[in-house]
């Protein structure tokens, strides 16, 4: 007679999040996204192609790897 009881007193189950919860949670995990990662990217690209193009013959320069040097040619081929 004891198992009569715990299905007799069970809760139901907990119903499913409506679709606008799901469309909000993925909209904002998007936002998310967006800010974290793709507008610094492309804010650093924004700055990169800027310097690249704003060198010029005879400017001093140093690479990543500490090397200096000074521009002697400038073209697209980069």
């Amino acid at each position: 007679m004891n198992f009569i009881f715990p299905t007799a007193f069970a809760q139901e189950a907990a119903g499913q999040p409506s679709m606008t919860y799901n469309l909000v949670l993925f909209g904002g995990m998007f936002v998310l996204f967006y800010l974290i990662l793709w507008r610094p990217q492309s804010k650093r690209a924004k700055e990169h192609k800027d310097l690249i193009s704003s060198v010029s013959k005879g400017d001093e320069i140093m690479t990543s790897g500490g090397l200096m040097g000074k521009v002697s040619n400038v073209n697209d081929d980069y």
